[in-house]
Protein backbone atom coordinates (compact mmCIF):
# COMPACT_ATOMS: atom_id res chain seq x y z
CA UNK A 1 0.00 0.00 0.00
CA UNK A 2 1.28 3.30 -0.76
CA UNK A 3 2.29 6.42 1.36
CA UNK A 4 -0.98 8.08 -0.03
CA UNK A 5 -2.99 5.42 0.71
CA UNK A 6 -2.12 4.34 4.35
CA UNK A 7 -2.00 9.01 5.10
CA UNK A 8 -5.67 8.17 3.58
CA UNK A 9 -6.46 5.36 5.57
CA UNK A 10 -5.53 7.02 8.63
CA UNK A 11 -7.12 10.31 7.91
CA UNK A 12 -10.72 8.53 7.25
CA UNK A 13 -10.72 6.71 10.44
CA UNK A 14 -9.48 9.43 12.75
CA UNK A 15 -12.43 11.38 11.13
CA UNK A 16 -14.63 8.67 11.82
CA UNK A 17 -13.41 8.07 15.13
CA UNK A 18 -13.35 11.87 16.05
CA UNK A 19 -17.04 11.96 14.80
CA UNK A 20 -18.21 8.97 16.89
CA UNK A 21 -16.83 10.03 20.00
CA UNK A 22 -17.56 14.32 19.17
CA UNK A 23 -21.25 13.70 18.22
CA UNK A 24 -22.49 12.02 21.58
CA UNK A 25 -24.91 14.28 23.10
CA UNK A 26 -25.34 15.31 26.26
CA UNK A 27 -27.86 12.46 27.52
CA UNK A 28 -24.59 10.17 26.55
CA UNK A 29 -22.19 12.18 28.16
CA UNK A 30 -24.24 12.01 31.66
CA UNK A 31 -23.26 8.21 32.09
CA UNK A 32 -21.48 7.66 35.47
CA UNK A 33 -21.01 9.75 38.76
CA UNK A 34 -20.57 13.03 39.53
CA UNK A 35 -19.06 14.92 43.10
CA UNK A 36 -20.28 18.05 43.57
CA UNK A 37 -17.27 20.28 43.86
CA UNK A 38 -18.41 22.52 46.95
CA UNK A 39 -19.33 19.43 48.84
CA UNK A 40 -17.32 16.59 48.89
CA UNK A 41 -19.41 13.48 49.08
CA UNK A 42 -22.56 14.99 47.49
CA UNK A 43 -22.87 13.01 43.92
CA UNK A 44 -24.57 11.98 41.69
CA UNK A 45 -24.41 9.06 39.05
CA UNK A 46 -27.00 8.37 36.48
CA UNK A 47 -27.28 4.82 35.39
CA UNK A 48 -29.65 3.44 32.55
CA UNK A 49 -32.21 6.16 32.97
CA UNK A 50 -31.85 5.95 36.36
CA UNK A 51 -30.48 8.96 38.82
CA UNK A 52 -29.42 8.95 42.59
CA UNK A 53 -28.43 11.70 44.51
CA UNK A 54 -26.27 10.95 47.26
CA UNK A 55 -25.68 13.54 50.10
CA UNK A 56 -22.49 13.16 52.37
CA UNK A 57 -24.07 14.56 55.97
CA UNK A 58 -27.14 11.99 56.58
CA UNK A 59 -30.01 11.12 54.94
CA UNK A 60 -31.01 8.50 52.49
CA UNK A 61 -29.79 8.57 48.82
CA UNK A 62 -32.92 10.11 46.41
CA UNK A 63 -33.35 7.99 43.67
CA UNK A 64 -35.65 7.22 40.64
CA UNK A 65 -36.12 7.19 36.97
CA UNK A 66 -35.62 10.42 34.78
CA UNK A 67 -37.03 11.73 31.66
CA UNK A 68 -35.02 13.51 29.21
CA UNK A 69 -37.20 16.54 27.56
CA UNK A 70 -34.22 17.93 25.55
CA UNK A 71 -30.71 16.89 24.71
CA UNK A 72 -28.18 18.61 22.72
CA UNK A 73 -24.47 17.92 22.50
CA UNK A 74 -23.58 20.50 25.79
CA UNK A 75 -26.97 20.64 27.58
CA UNK A 76 -29.69 18.10 28.67
CA UNK A 77 -33.13 19.00 30.65
CA UNK A 78 -34.12 15.96 32.56
CA UNK A 79 -37.18 15.38 34.87
CA UNK A 80 -36.69 13.36 37.41
CA UNK A 81 -38.96 11.34 39.32
CA UNK A 82 -37.96 10.72 42.99
CA UNK A 83 -39.32 6.70 44.29
CA UNK A 84 -40.21 6.57 47.96
CA UNK A 85 -39.67 2.95 50.20
CA UNK A 86 -43.65 2.78 49.78
CA UNK A 87 -44.03 2.62 46.55
CA UNK A 88 -45.34 6.45 46.09
CA UNK A 89 -43.32 8.68 43.62
CA UNK A 90 -43.00 12.17 42.96
CA UNK A 91 -42.19 14.31 39.85
CA UNK A 92 -39.43 16.63 41.19
CA UNK A 93 -38.58 19.70 39.24
CA UNK A 94 -37.09 19.95 35.59
CA UNK A 95 -33.23 19.93 36.16
CA UNK A 96 -30.96 21.66 33.16
CA UNK A 97 -27.50 20.45 33.00
CA UNK A 98 -24.96 22.08 31.45
CA UNK A 99 -20.89 20.36 30.20
CA UNK A 100 -18.33 22.90 31.08
CA UNK A 101 -15.99 19.75 29.59
CA UNK A 102 -15.95 16.30 29.31
CA UNK A 103 -15.24 15.79 33.04
CA UNK A 104 -17.67 18.84 34.45
CA UNK A 105 -21.24 19.85 34.56
CA UNK A 106 -23.49 22.47 36.35
CA UNK A 107 -26.72 21.26 37.15
CA UNK A 108 -29.54 23.68 38.05
CA UNK A 109 -33.45 23.63 38.86
CA UNK A 110 -34.95 24.77 35.44
CA UNK A 111 -37.62 26.90 38.09
CA UNK A 112 -35.14 28.68 40.10
CA UNK A 113 -31.80 28.14 39.30
CA UNK A 114 -30.45 26.63 42.21
CA UNK A 115 -27.87 23.87 41.86
CA UNK A 116 -23.94 23.44 41.58
CA UNK A 117 -21.64 22.22 39.50
CA UNK A 118 -20.44 18.57 39.51
CA UNK A 119 -16.92 16.65 38.87
CA UNK A 120 -16.49 13.63 37.40
CA UNK A 121 -15.23 10.51 39.44
CA UNK A 122 -13.54 8.33 37.60
CA UNK A 123 -13.67 7.15 33.62
CA UNK A 124 -17.08 7.64 32.33
CA UNK A 125 -18.92 5.13 32.25
CA UNK A 126 -19.01 3.05 29.13
CA UNK A 127 -22.45 3.60 26.54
Amino acid sequence: MGTARRLALVLVLGIGLFAGVGCRDGSERLRGTWERSDNPGQTLTFEDGRMIHVYPHGGRPVAGPYAVIEAGRNEVVIEPTIEFGDGRTLRADRQRIEFVDEDTLTMKNANNGSGGTYERKGAPAEG
